[in-house]
């Protein structure tokens, strides 16, 4: 399970062009994927249309399409990253089904101020393996401990990074209009 923040104001329609996968069989393809600047080159541009399907749904046979970048008003996390995060903001996880809420904008600034300024060793967790009880297999054979879960944990440097996704959400929410952020 996982939970996505992010804030309701709808994105500009920000675009932009990226190699189609249609013509991959072009030489510069990997290139113009690494680098998109090169999609501004005419030999370029006419290779990938010479190798684009053209009826291709996407680029319409030019080998380039449009696409939306990530869009920075949305992240999403596991559910313990989710409850350390929360922890860490000093803000309720919220909720009758445990993950969902919303926080107006200067409330979570100030959410911000308090959990880059408080100790973070309560809010992280040690790399686990999980392993259940002996399986009976199918071909007669048992498997002791099977593998159920592994958990990378959480390190102060990672939950500082996801503190300042927040931040880079909240900043996002507040360029858009938004009054909040929420999360669900």
């Amino acid at each position: 399970m996982s939970v996505t923040f992010g804030c309701r104001e709808e994105r500009p329609g920000e675009y932009v062009r990226v190699v189609c996968l249609c013509a991959q069989e072009a030489d510069r393809w990997g290139a113009a994927f690494r680098d998109p600047r090169l999609l501004d080159d005419p030999a370029v541009q006419a290779e990938l249309r010479g190798e684009a399907d053209p009826e291709c749904e996407h680029c319409e046979g030019s080998g380039v399409e449009l696409e939306q970048p990530p869009d920075p008003a949305w992240f999403n996390v596991c559910n313990e990253t989710a409850r350390a995060l929360f922890g860490a903001l000093g803000v309720p996880s919220g909720g009758a089904l445990g993950m969902l809420g919303e926080l107006p904008l200067p409330e979570a600034r100030r959410a911000l101020i308090r959990a880059r300024n408080r100790p973070l060793a309560p809010f992280l967790r040690a790399p686990s393996i999980v392993r259940g009880g002996p399986v009976f297999r199918g071909d007669g054979l048992i498997a002791l401990s099977p593998l159920r879960s592994v958990d990378d944990g959480l390190s102060e440097e990672d939950l500082r990074h996801w503190l300042d996704r927040f931040g880079q959400l909240v900043e996002e929410a507040a360029r858009r209009g938004a009054g909040s952020v929420c999360w669900g």
